[in-house]
């Protein structure tokens, strides 16, 4: 076989190759990345109606999750979206961070069920707490998304029961509470 033959066949198989492994890094770079929500713990706080800031609820129901950033990325702006079933309403909410302290990041209320957090610099190995009081819960419903960049959540159940009547929250979809 003829030396140039030879230059010819590496020549096409090292740029097939290398094209190969460009689309490999290009696809695994442009992968939706997943944030991980973890539910610490679920607490029955009144299963009788209960007046807390002269209005009346049926029920009140604690939640504490802590969002971690396990991605290789750094977030200027995120908008995470939290909401419970459709007839509750969200009572106290609280957001701390090591960084940047208690309460300390912006929030818009959609319904008084419906809660958007507009978290800024979420670094890497972050990490967020959330505490909500809910009240006039009925199915325990929870649903939690990012609305503004190409990031996902992952929800896991880590929690703990100090009730075991409080059934585990249900994880749906923004479609299933409407």
């Amino acid at each position: 076989m003829p030396a140039w033959l030879g230059y010819i066949i590496t020549f096409i198989s090292g740029g097939f190759a290398g094209a190969i492994l460009n689309r490999i890094f290009h696809l695994r770079d442009k992968a939706i990345k997943k944030l991980t929500l973890k539910i610490i713990k679920e607490e029955v706080k009144s299963i009788i109606p209960v007046i807390v800031n002269e209005k009346n609820y049926q029920n009140l129901i604690s939640k504490k999750f802590v969002l971690h950033n396990t991605t290789n990325q750094d977030y200027p702006e995120l908008d995470i979206v939290f909401e419970f079933d459709k007839g509750s309403e969200i009572v106290f909410k609280e957001i701390s961070s090591q960084k940047h302290g208690t309460n300390k990041f912006a929030y818009t209320e959609r319904k008084p069920s419906e809660l958007v957090y507009h978290i800024k610099n979420f670094n890497r190995k972050q990490e967020l707490a959330f505490s909500f009081e809910v009240g006039n819960i009925t199915e325990n419903f929870f649903c939690s998304i990012i609305d503004n960049c190409g990031v996902d959540i992952i929800v896991v159940n880590s929690q703990s029961y100090n009730q075991p009547s409080i059934s585990p929250s249900k994880i749906v979809h923004k479609i299933d509470l409407e």
